[in-house]
């Protein structure tokens, strides 16, 4: 008796189910094509951003590189015809062409606003000041003479400030410091200024010592020693001459882990005749990626980098 009650409950419950199956496969059906068109439209609409992305990257470069390209050319013109005017023999002189001296500094202020950071240019602007010195002792009164190396200093001045500018606190730590200042007519007395100066996690231990100072070619003789930490090298020590035409990108030391240490000497030359010129001496470590163009770091060094970069 049983088994005929449970008959009519189990045809009613099938035929649920085969309602159900009749309005879900379609249902079904349409809910598979919805998410693969989703599906598709966004995949294309991603896809679509990838290439506009790889398209605009692509034309930037490309913009780039033809820009670098023209800039370069440019320079190398500019280049060619200043460094040309240096090189040729110069028969001129201020007899032939008064205007020679401000002819002089005028391509030296051109080559050193436009290359001082690929161009050792020290040895250009000391013999250009040794001329006009020269002219000057012959007649201290030559004010063009006078104007012309008021020119040259300021523009070596200028390059220094501009790179040492670029160079102090580029890595958010005391990376560079004032370490004294005087008078080129004080007596060098040698004491020890030290500083300590951090590029990312180095620290140098930088001391300095004035060990004679030259009045009239503005020049000082110091003693450089550097310890760093931490380093297994030992520590280095120099000692050389340096003067405002000393550009801190060009000249200075290599220390470990492909880093550098410059001196910048500033002369603040107040224009008179009988007052001592006065000097600041500043110091700044840096990486050696900021170097100048023909500061590259050695084979070992770049070593050491792929080395600690490596998993």
């Amino acid at each position: 008796m049983s088994d005929n009650v449970d008959e009519p409950n189990k045809l009613r419950t099938k035929d649920k189910w085969d309602k159900a199956k009749i309005i879900l496969e379609p249902a079904g059906g349409l809910l598979t094509a919805a998410a693969v068109v989703v599906l598709t439209f966004v995949t294309s609409r991603q896809l679509g951003k990838w290439q506009e992305r790889e398209n605009n990257a692509r034309v930037y470069t490309e913009l780039m590189s033809k820009r670098e390209e023209a800039e370069t050319g440019l320079r190398k013109a500019m280049f060619d015809s200043i460094i040309g005017t240096f090189l040729k023999s110069s028969d001129s002189s201020s007899s032939s062409n008064p205007k020679w001296l401000e002819h002089e500094v005028l391509k030296m202020e051109l080559l050193a606003y436009n290359f001082h950071e690929s161009l050792n240019l020290t040895p250009l602007f000391k013999n250009l000041e040794r001329e006009i010195e020269t002219r000057l002792h012959h007649d201290a009164a030559d004010s063009e003479a006078s104007d012309c190396l008021r020119r040259l200093r300021s523009v070596a001045d200028n390059i220094v400030l501009k790179q040492y500018e670029a160079l102090k606190d580029a890595h958010g730590a005391k990376n560079s410091t004032l370490f004294l200042s005087g008078t080129f007519r004080e007596p060098a007395d040698g004491e020890l200024h030290t500083q300590h100066l951090t590029v990312g996690d180095i620290k140098h231990d930088v001391t300095v010592a004035v060990t004679k100072a030259d009045e009239k070619t503005q020049e000082l003789q110091v003693k450089l020693t550097i310890i760093t930490h931490p380093s297994e090298a030992d520590p280095i020590d120099r000692e050389f001459w340096i003067s405002s035409f000393d550009f801190p990108m060009i000249d200075n030391t290599r220390l470990p882990n492909d880093q550098r240490c410059a001196l910048i000497l500033r002369v603040l030359d107040n224009y008179s005749k009988t007052d001592p010129v006065t000097y600041e001496l500043y110091g700044v470590c840096f990486l050696g990626s900021h170097a100048a163009l023909k500061e590259k770091p050695y084979y070992d060094e770049v070593l050491e980098h792929l080395r600690h970069s490596l998993p």
